[in-house]
């Protein structure tokens, strides 16, 4: 019985090791495709000013904001959904997610062209990424500016693998769990009430 426990131990710490490599491979691989865009002035501009905006979800609230005021009872409730669901996020990654895996940032040893905030919390998921996705998830539904909120998810989650800030694992497991957050918050807080027919 120990003899198979040990094997099976073995396995275990063979398949993680295998994967840590895994991952950290591809975050160097991504790092390094990034490596040619730093550096270039318009580049670094877009990048950094988006990963600002990101904070805190600025940006979201910004867009729920002009969400709301679009004419219909519809818009009004996507854009409170839409703020409420990223502020629940935030508490779910930051306090609850950020604290289990305890994943050390980037180092973050060179200068930046421009100003960057450095969080005090753990590397993944990444919030920015997070909130993007579920925010963009949330805000695009029944609205015709549904590319607009997907093409500045994307560029808000990248510039932190840009700005050093995150490892490219911790971006793509934040659009994950972003996505899933927000798929959980339409089915919980539907824009239409779900008709007696439908049901």
């Amino acid at each position: 019985m120990e003899s198979k426990n040990t094997k099976r131990y073995d396995t275990d710490r063979s398949f993680v090791s295998s994967l840590r490599s895994t991952i950290n491979e591809f975050d160097e691989t991504v790092d390094q495709l990034f490596e040619l865009l730093r550096g270039h002035r318009w580049v670094d501009y877009i990048f950094y000013w988006a990963s600002a905006l990101g904070d805190h979800g600025l940006l979201w609230t910004i867009l729920a904001t002009l969400r709301a005021l679009q004419p219909g009872k519809l818009s009004e409730r996507s854009a409170i959904r839409a703020v409420v669901a990223t502020g629940t996020q935030s508490i779910v990654v930051n306090l609850g997610l950020k604290s289990i895996f305890r994943r050390h940032r980037p180092p973050n040893d060179s200068d930046h062209p421009l100003h960057v905030r450095v969080p005090m919390t753990s590397s993944f998921p990444s919030g920015h990424a997070t909130a993007a996705f579920c925010a963009a998830n949330l805000l695009a539904e029944g609205d015709n500016l549904w590319l607009l909120y997907y093409s500045l998810a994307v560029i808000v989650a990248l510039s932190r693998i840009h700005v050093r800030m995150h490892h490219a694992s911790d971006v793509l497991g934040g659009i994950v769990i972003g996505l899933l957050l927000g798929r959980i918050a339409r089915k919980v807080a539907p824009l239409a009430p779900i008709s007696s027919s439908t049901r």
